[in-house]
C-alpha cells in the first residue's frame, strides 16, 4: 500500500511490486521502504525495518547500473536517471523519523479486517492520539487534526476541501502498481537473472550508465463521503514513462578450442557477434582480448595486428577463417575475451562477454636434463638436455630436440617419436610377454614404425605389411636406439650406428648397416645379418664376453652381447657350435721370457707354437704373429732376411722357424719387446659342404730382448796450426784437439796425454798416471795447460787417446771403449835472448900510454841456443882510439867482433885527464834447430 503525502511513498505490503521513478526503477519485496522524489535534487530511499523486525530487500537499476539495498537503515541519494548514488550509508531511527514523519503518520497499520499490520510508524501515531507531535510553544488547539492532515497540499496534487481518510480508508487505495491486491502480478525481474522474489546478494557497486528515460506524474484526488458523514480522498497517480533508445544486449558466440600442439599449427577460433536489435538502428564491433605475447592471430593465413594484446573487428564482422597460433617456446594454455558491443543510434552501448579457452595441449621443457611424465596435452617438446620422457596411453606426440633422450613407450595408443639432435632411444620395456613387437627403423623415407608383431595379413610372417592392418603404430624418425619388451619381439635397425636391446623374450635384432652393438637379453636371441657368412670376421672377447661380428660392407661391424643365434644370408649357425676353437699351445724360450744380447750382434728367438692337443685334422688351423720388432731390427731365418711389415710378421701356417733370430738396431743398446701371438681358427662347414673360417682363439705372450751397450772407440781430433813462440807462456791443452763419439748414446768420457818434452808440465785437474801420460776428464780439458821448459824451442808431438762411455738405459750399465794414441804436433819457433855484457872498470895516468879494456865476450849470450856475434863500443872521447875494430865515421862509434876484444884497449889524447865511462852493447843471434 502507498500513500502519497508530499511527494513521499511508503510501502508495507509484504508482497512484491516495481516502481518507474524519473530517477530509478525500484523493485520491492514484502518490505517498508520510505522514497523521497522531490521536484528538484536527489531521489532518496531508506529500507525500513519492519514492526515486526523484518528487513527485506530493495533493488534500484537505472542507466548507471543497479544495487541491492538489504540491511535495515540502508541509505541510498541518487540525483538522476544517468548517474550513480553519490551517498550511501545507513540512516537512524531519529534520521528516518525527521524525514518520513509526514508519511509515517499515514502509514496504515491495519488491514481491511481491522488485524494489526507489520508497518512501522516508529511511534508518530501513538504521538498524534497522544497529543505529543508538536512543535516548540504549540498548544492543543494549535496541533493539526486528522482532517487538517489530511488536507495538507502534496506534491502529488494539492489539497482537496473533503474529508480525512482514515487509515483504513487510506489501505484500500489503489496504486498504479495494482492496488494492494495482487502485487505479485506487478513483480517484473529488475535485472537479467535476478528475481525480486528470491533473497539474493547484488553487486551493491556503481556500473556504467546504460541510456535515458523520460517519466511524467500526474496525481488527482477523488473525495467520497461515507453514510457516517465521513470524507474519504482517493488519490489516483498516472505515470507516463518515455520510453528510450536503449541499445540491447548483443550475443556472442564463442567456444573452447584444444591445439595440435605441433609448433607452427593454427588454431581454429570459432567467435562470432551478432545484433538482438535487428531495426537497423544499432551497430556492432566484437573485440578479442588477452592474446599472449609471440602468439601470432591470423585470417585466411594472414597474420593480424595485434595491439596490447587485443584486436576489435569494428564492423562486427570475425573472420570465419580465424585463427591463432601459439608462441613456439611456449607451452602455456590461455584465455581470450571476447566483447561484442551494440551500439544505439544515441551512442547508448550494450555489451556482452564470453570468454575462449585455448588449450594448447603442448608442453615445452627448459630445464636441461628433465623427467617428465606427460599427462593431459599430447605434445612434448624436449628442449636442450638429455631428458627422459614418459608418455600416456592416448595418442602422444614427443619431440627430443638436442640430447641424448630416452622416450618411455608402449602406454597404449599411437605415439611419434621425433629424437632431434643426439643419440635418442625408444624404450618399450613396458610391454609384457604378450605384447610382442615389431619395429623398424628404417621402414620408410620419413623415419621408422612400431607395432604388434602379430600376423594381421595372414601370411605367416609377422613383418612390415602388417603395420598398415594395426589398431595402434608408433612412428620413430631420427631413433638411433631401441628396447623391446618382454615378447618375442622383431628389432630392426637402420643404416646408421644402432642400439637394439630385445629384453626379455625369444628376440629376432637386425642391426642393418653400421657399427650396431646388439644385446639379447634374456631368452635365446637371433642376430640377423644380410651377407653371407665368409664375409665376416667373428671375434670373442673372453674377457667381456663380447662378440664382434665385422668385415661386411652391406652389414657393417656389429658388436653382439648375450646373443646366441646367428643367421647369415647363407648359413644359421649357434654361437657356441661357432666358438668351438681351442686355445693353441705356445711357447717362448730364455730366462723369464727373456733373451739377452749385445749392441750390433744377433740372438736366437726360441718360438714354438702347435694347436691344442686332440684337436682333430682339418678342424682348426694354426697362425703365429710376431710384433712389436723394432725399426731397423733385422729378422731372420738360416742367414736369410725375413720381410717385416709395421714391424710385424705372421708365419700363416704356424710353422715358426726353428733358426729365427734379430739383430738389434744399428749402434742401439736399448731393449724391447716381441709379442708373440698364436691364433687357432675353428673350420665351419655348412650342410653344402662349404667350409668357412669360424671363431678363432688367440694366445699371447711376450719375449723381452735385452740389449747390452758396446760402445765404440771415439775419434780424436787434432786442430790446425799449432805453432808457438819460444817462452810464450802456457798452452791451453783443450785447443790442441777434441774427439767425437761414433754411435749414438756414446758421450766422449776421457783424455790420456802423453809425448810432453822433458821438463814440460800439465797443469789443472789431470791425473799423473805415473808412465809419462796424464788423464783428463773430458769435461775438464778446458782448464788444463801445458807448460815448456825455458828457453825450449824444438818441435814435439803429444800423445792424444779419448775414451767413450756407453749407458745401458734400462740398467744403467756403463760401457766404455778408448781410441788408439793420435799424433798431435806442436811446433816451437826459437827466439833469441838478449846478452849481458860484463866488463870491469879501468884506469890509467895521464899520456901514459894505452888503457887496456876488460870484457867478458863468453858470458855475453843469455839463451843456451843463442851466440854473441859483435860489439858495440860508443861514448869514445874525442881523439881517443880502440886498438881493434871499425869506426863509424859518422858516430864515432866501434864495432868489434868476439875475437877483437882479445887484448883491447883504447889510446887517449894527449894530456887527456878526464874520467869518462864507454857502452858497450852486445849483439847475440840464435839459430832454431
Amino acid at each position: 500500500m502507498f500513500t502519497f503525502v508530499s511527494g513521499q511513498v511508503a510501502k508495507t505490503d509484504p508482497d512484491a511490486m516495481k516502481i518507474d521513478t524519473p530517477v530509478a526503477t525500484i523493485g520491492i519485496r514484502g518490505t517498508q521502504v520510505g522514497i523521497e522524489i522531490p521536484p528538484e535534487g536527489e531521489m532518496q530511499v531508506v529500507l525500513m525495518e519492519e514492526a515486526d523486525g523484518f528487513v527485506g530487500e530493495v533493488v534500484i537499476e537505472n542507466n548507471s547500473g543497479q544495487l541491492v539495498m538489504n540491511q535495515g537503515g540502508d541509505f541510498v541519494s541518487i540525483p538522476s536517471y544517468e548517474a550513480t548514488a553519490t551517498s550511501r550509508g545507513t540512516m537512524s531511527d531519529d534520521d528516518i523519523v525527521e524525514r518520513h514523519a509526514t508519511t509515517l503518520k499515514y502509514l496504515p497499520v491495519e488491514n481491511t479486517s481491522g488485524d494489526r499490520t507489520s508497518g512501522n510508524t516508529f511511534g508518530l501515531q501513538e504521538e498524534i492520539e497522544q497529543g505529543v507531535n508538536q512543535e516548540q510553544g504549540q498548544n492543543e488547539a494549535q496541533q493539526p487534526s486528522a482532517e487538517e492532515l489530511a488536507n495538507t497540499e502534496t506534491a502529488a496534487g494539492g489539497q482537496e476541501e473533503n474529508q480525512q481518510p482514515t487509515p483504513e480508508d487510506l489501505n484500500q487505495l489503489d496504486t498504479q502498481a495494482g492496488g494492494q491486491e495482487g502485487f505479485t502480478d506487478d513483480v517484473v525481474k529488475v535485472t537479467e537473472g535476478f528475481d525480486p522474489l528470491e533473497g539474493q546478494t547484488q553487486d551493491t557497486g556503481p556500473i556504467e550508465p546504460q541510456t535515458t528515460t523520460t517519466t511524467t506524474t500526474t496525481t488527482t484526488t477523488t473525495t467520497t463521503t461515507t453514510e457516517d458523514n465521513e470524507a474519504i480522498i482517493t488519490p489516483t497517480v498516472e505515470t507516463v514513462v518515455a520510453e528510450p533508445e536503449v541499445a540491447d544486449t548483443p550475443t556472442v558466440t564463442a567456444g573452447d578450442v584444444e591445439g595440435t600442439g605441433i609448433r607452427g599449427d593454427a588454431i581454429p577460433l570459432d567467435v562470432s557477434g551478432a545484433l538482438t536489435d535487428t531495426d537497423g538502428s544499432e551497430s556492432l564491433s566484437v573485440t578479442i582480448s588477452g592474446i599472449p605475447d609471440g602468439a601470432v592471430l591470423t585470417a585466411g593465413g594472414a597474420a593480424l595486428t595485434v595491439t596490447d594484446g587485443a584486436i576489435t573487428f569494428a564492423d562486427g564482422v570475425v573472420p570465419a577463417d580465424l585463427a591463432i597460433t601459439p608462441a613456439d617456446d611456449s607451452g602455456d594454455d590461455f584465455q581470450l575475451t571476447v566483447t561484442a558491443t551494440a551500439t544505439e543510434t544515441d551512442g547508448t552501448t550494450a555489451t556482452n562477454t564470453a570468454t575462449v579457452n585455448v588449450d594448447v595441449n603442448r608442453d615445452v621443457l627448459t630445464g636441461g636434463d628433465d623427467t617428465f611424465q606427460m599427462d593431459d596435452d599430447s605434445v612434448v617438446y624436449a628442449g636442450e638436455g638429455s631428458d627422459t620422457i614418459t608418455t600416456t596411453a592416448a595418442d602422444d606426440t614427443v619431440f627430443g630436440e638436442a640430447g641424448d633422450d630416452t622416450f618411455i613407450a608402449g602406454l597404449g595408443g599411437s605415439d611419434a617419436f621425433a629424437g632431434g639432435a643426439g643419440t635418442d632411444t625408444v624404450d618399450y620395456s613396458a610391454l609384457d610377454a604378450t605384447s610382442p613387437l615389431y619395429v623398424d627403423l628404417g621402414a620408410n623415407a620419413e623415419g621408422g614404425v612400431a607395432f604388434p608383431a602379430i600376423d594381421l595379413d595372414g601370411d605367416g610372417d609377422a613383418d612390415l605389411a602388417d603395420a598398415a592392418l594395426a589398431a595402434a603404430s608408433d612412428s620413430l624418425s631420427s631413433i638411433e636406439n631401441v628396447v623391446g619388451g618382454a615378447g618375442d619381439d622383431i628389432i630392426i635397425g637402420s643404416d646408421g650406428a644402432n642400439v637394439l636391446v630385445g629384453g626379455l623374450g625369444d628376440d629376432i635384432l637386425t642391426g642393418g648397416g653400421g657399427g650396431d652393438t646388439i644385446v639379447g637379453g634374456a631368452g635365446t636371441d637371433t642376430a640377423v645379418f644380410e651377407d653371407n657368412f665368409e664375409e665376416f670376421t667373428i671375434n670373442l672377447d673372453s674377457t667381456s664376453g663380447e662378440l664382434s661380428v665385422g668385415g661386411s660392407v652391406v652389414d657393417g661391424s656389429d658388436t653382439l652381447v648375450d646373443v646366441e643365434v646367428l643367421q647369415f644370408g647363407d648359413l644359421i649357425i649357434t654361437v657356441e657350435d661357432l666358438l668351438n676353437a681351442a686355445l693353441p699351445d705356445l711357447t717362448v724360450g730364455g730366462v723369464d721370457n727373456t733373451v739377452a744380447t749385445i749392441e750390433d750382434v744377433s740372438v736366437a728367438l726360441p718360438i714354438s707354437a702347435s694347436l691344442a692337443d686332440g684337436v682333430d685334422a682339418g678342424t682348426e688351423t694354426l697362425s703365429v704373429t710376431l710384433s712389436g720388432i723394432p725399426e731397423g731390427a733385422v729378422l731372420s731365418a738360416g742367414g736369410v732376411e725375413l720381410t717385416v711389415t709395421d714391424g710385424s710378421i705372421t708365419f700363416a701356417d704356424g710353422v715358426v722357424p726353428a733358426d729365427l733370430s734379430i739383430q738389434p738396431p744399428a749402434d742401439s743398446a736399448a731393449d724391447f719387446d716381441l709379442t708373440v701371438t698364436a691364433t687357432s681358427q675353428s673350420i665351419v662347414e655348412t650342410a653344402d659342404g662349404q667350409a668357412y673360417e669360424g671363431q678363432s682363439n688367440t694366445f699371447g705372450q711376450t719375449l723381452t730382448i735385452t740389449v747390452a751397450p758396446d760402445a765404440e772407440a771415439p775419434t780424436v781430433t787434432v786442430a790446425d796450426d799449432l805453432t808457438f813462440l819460444e817462452d810464450s807462456g802456457a798452452i791451453d791443452v783443450g785447443a790442441l784437439f777434441d774427439a767425437v763419439a761414433v754411435e749414438p748414446g756414446e758421450v766422449i768420457a776421457s783424455f790420456t796425454i802423453g809425448g810432453l818434452p822433458e821438463g814440460a808440465t800439465l797443469t789443472g785437474a789431470v791425473t799423473d798416471n805415473g808412465d809419462g801420460t796424464f788423464t783428463v776428464e773430458a769435461a775438464d780439458l778446458g782448464g788444463v795447460q801445458l807448460n815448456l821448459p825455458e828457453d825450449y824451442d824444438a818441435n814435439f808431438a803429444l800423445q792424444v787417446s779419448a775414451t767413450a762411455s756407453q749407458t745401458d738405459p734400462e740398467t744403467g750399465e756403463i760401457d766404455y771403449a778408448t781410441s788408439d794414441p793420435v799424433a798431435v804436433p806442436l811446433e816451437i819457433v826459437a827466439q833469441a835472448d838478449a846478452p849481458d855484457v860484463s866488463a870491469t872498470s879501468q884506469g890509467g895516468l895521464e899520456d901514459g900510454g894505452p888503457i887496456p879494456l876488460a870484457i867478458d865476450a863468453t858470458a855475453a849470450a843469455e839463451d843456451i841456443a843463442g851466440e854473441v856475434t859483435s860489439f858495440t863500443i860508443s861514448n869514445i872521447p874525442a881523439g881517443a882510439t880502440l886498438s881493434a875494430g871499425t869506426v863509424d865515421p859518422v858516430t864515432g862509434d866501434v864495432t868489434l867482433t868476439p875475437a877483437d876484444l882479445d887484448g883491447l884497449t883504447i889510446s887517449l889524447p894527449e894530456d887527456f885527464d878526464t874520467d869518462f865511462s864507454l857502452s858497450v852493447t852486445a849483439t847475440a843471434q840464435e839459430t832454431d834447430p
